[in-house]
């Protein structure tokens, strides 16, 4: 029976939620590998957003609080909400509200409806502008899997655990006899450093491949990677 070749590929989140290295990453690891999967804190926090349909009311507003700044509200509607937000929570809690409370209590709970709608909208431009729908055609072929960080936390983003699961799937790929690391310079750099500091603990078995993250990343990244081609164009390849 062949044996599989899987690649995971660790790059480092950008500053702004345009990943075209990754593109080209995963573009060249399909060409060549059996199986990929993608570690990258922007992707999975985006695929995470695009799966929030199914939250309750109170984790709807706390993902609001925590990430509205970022989106294209202005300062006075954001004050508004911050205001609006709390006081509905306030007015929830009371078993009994007097008629100018519960008037302010349905007009929020409609404003919260609406900014709802309007931060959908937001993530969904925020995705189409990252390059995550490309991906479409190689995670419907179950060629390429992205890593999710943070399942089971709710909404709580804490950024450090998200920085530490990250890390951590970096170095269970390096010890893993069963794939192969493909990182970027940045992450390369980020695991060298962690194996001189001693962050990753490595069998004696692994310890030669600690040693060589970026023989994997030197190898293939000569080899021909069909820079122009589209996902769908580089999966056509793969069966010719």
């Amino acid at each position: 029976m062949k044996d599989t070749f899987h690649i995971t590929i660790g790059s480092y989140p950008p500053d702004r939620f345009y990943l075209k290295n990754e593109l080209t990453l995963i573009k060249v690891s399909l060409l060549y590998a059996d199986k990929v999967r993608l570690c990258n804190l922007a992707f999975s926090f985006i695929i995470s957003l695009l799966g929030l349909t199914s939250l309750n009311e109170d984790q709807k507003i706390s993902l609001m609080e925590k990430l509205l700044p970022e989106l294209h509200f202005s300062q006075k509607d954001l004050l508004m909400l911050k205001i609006g937000f709390e006081r509905y929570r306030e007015l929830r809690r009371k078993k009994i509200r007097n008629k100018e409370e519960l008037l302010f209590f349905i007009q929020i709970k409609n404003v919260l409806i609406e900014a709802w709608e309007k931060f959908k909208d937001e993530i969904e431009q925020i995705a189409k502008g990252s390059g995550v729908n490309k991906l479409i055609p190689a995670l419907e072929s179950g060629l390429l899997e992205i890593k999710i960080y943070g399942k089971g936390q709710e909404m709580d983003f804490n950024i450090n655990d998200f920085i530490n699961e990250f890390i951590s799937s970096l170095g269970e790929a390096l010890i893993s006899k069963k794939t192969y690391p493909l990182f970027d310079d940045q992450t390369g750099k980020l695991v060298n450093a962690g194996i001189k500091e001693g962050v990753f603990k490595f069998p004696d078995s692994s310890s030669n491949k600690a040693k060589h993250v970026g023989f994997v990343s030197n190898v293939i990244q000569r080899l021909p990677t069909f820079d122009r081609a589209k996902i769908d164009e580089i999966l056509d390849i793969r069966k010719s």
